[in-house]
């Protein structure tokens, strides 16, 4: 910024003119984006009105130059700019951290708004993100990219539901199991099987097969879960995931209901995995009239992907077509009559298998500020 840009700016923060230093601050901004170097000028501009207003706890004047600084970025078609990102990330995360900060006395009615209006700017440079990236996943969801430094910035924060969400969006398999192996570590009400499967799950539910195996392949080795080849893993649930990735891999859908079966008592010990598996039913072995994923999941991949609803089209995955050739394994087996009937209507086994006994919806219990 040059000399009387600071000079104004210092004026009005001397004298505490919040308001009239906001429009100047857009005034700057949606100036500078007529230009080529709209960055170059914007983004100190955006940082500086930013920290200046979360300092004096004018949080709703900060909302409104990162929403602005967001839009200009769709409206004008600008690419993807890692210096651009870090600041809409890092401004969410300073923003969820002031929500969530206990000392700070809200009421309700302002905290339903400053969660509303902070949602609203991340979804804003999601679709910014969605419209300049290059990969049919990220044009549907958004940037590896963005998602990634969301999910860095709300793990710095201690946001563990909002990192983890954004994780499952990124493109970084090391980083997301190392979080994940922090978030079992701080707490001892976490179940490493359970946490695991989940996220794989949740991953395929997305048609994030490489991912997925990449994500489950990082976090068992780093916490030492395989006992050897021939012995698979020492838990139940890691083996059913392990087998889970061959069945995919392979389209079987009398062994999808075989396994489903068989590790039933394993799912069941997780009431949102049977509309997971169920979705799984539905877009990688075409099965039909399964529990709906409602809720829970389909509410977090709307509001991650900046507000566009995929769970709602139909759809069918092809993540797992082009993975490595899937490794031998023993097929469980059953008793003739049994994989007979099965092998005619896997789709009833499988109903049958992830049905609850209550008949309502899976639903996924995940935070309701879900970005």
């Amino acid at each position: 910024m040059d000399q009387k840009t600071l000079q104004r700016l210092e004026e009005f923060e001397n004298s505490k003119q919040f308001y009239d230093a906001l429009q100047f601050y857009r005034t700057k901004v949606t100036r500078s984006f007529r230009l080529k170097n709209a960055l170059e000028l914007s983004n100190p501009l955006v940082k500086h009105a930013v920290d200046f207003f979360l300092r004096e706890k004018q949080y709703q004047c900060a909302i409104d130059i990162i929403t602005l600084y967001a839009e200009s970025l769709e409206k004008n078609g600008v690419e993807l700019d890692d210096v651009a990102m870090d600041l809409i990330a890092e401004t969410s995360a300073k923003l969820v951290e002031v929500i969530e900060d206990d000392d700070n006395e809200f009421s309700e009615a302002d905290e339903s708004l400053l969660v509303a209006s902070r949602r609203k700017f991340v979804e804003i440079s999601i679709q910014w993100s969605k419209s300049k990236s290059k990969t049919e996943q990220e044009q549907e969801c958004g940037s590896y990219q963005l998602h990634y430094l969301f999910a860095k910035k709300y793990a710095e924060k201690s946001s563990v539901e909002l990192a983890k969400n954004h994780y499952l969006l990124a493109e970084n398999p090391q980083e997301f199991s190392d979080f994940l192996l922090e978030v079992t570590k701080n707490s001892i009400e976490i179940e490493v099987d359970l946490l695991i499967a989940q996220i794989v799950l949740q991953l395929l539910c997305i048609d994030r097969f490489p991912y997925a195996k990449q994500v489950f392949e990082e976090f068992t080795r780093k916490i030492g879960a395989k006992t050897g080849e021939k012995q698979g893993f020492d838990l139940p649930l890691l083996n059913f995931i392990n087998i889970l990735f061959d069945v995919v891999a392979k389209v079987d859908v009398t062994q999808y209901a075989v396994i489903v079966e068989t590790y039933v008592s394993e799912i069941e010990r997780d009431e949102t995995f049977k509309g997971y598996l169920s979705r799984i039913g539905k877009i990688y072995f075409g099965i039909r009239d399964q529990v709906p994923m409602a809720g829970g999941l389909a509410g977090m991949l709307s509001g991650l992907m900046g507000g566009g609803m995929a769970a709602e089209k139909e759809e069918t995955a092809k993540s797992h077509l082009n993975s490595s050739p899937p490794q031998k394994i023993a097929k469980f087996s059953v008793p003739a009559s049994v994989a007979q009937a099965r092998a005619k209507n896997a789709a009833s086994a499988i109903k049958a298998a992830t049905s609850s006994a209550s008949k309502k919806p899976a639903t996924a219990p995940v935070d309701d500020d879900l970005d």
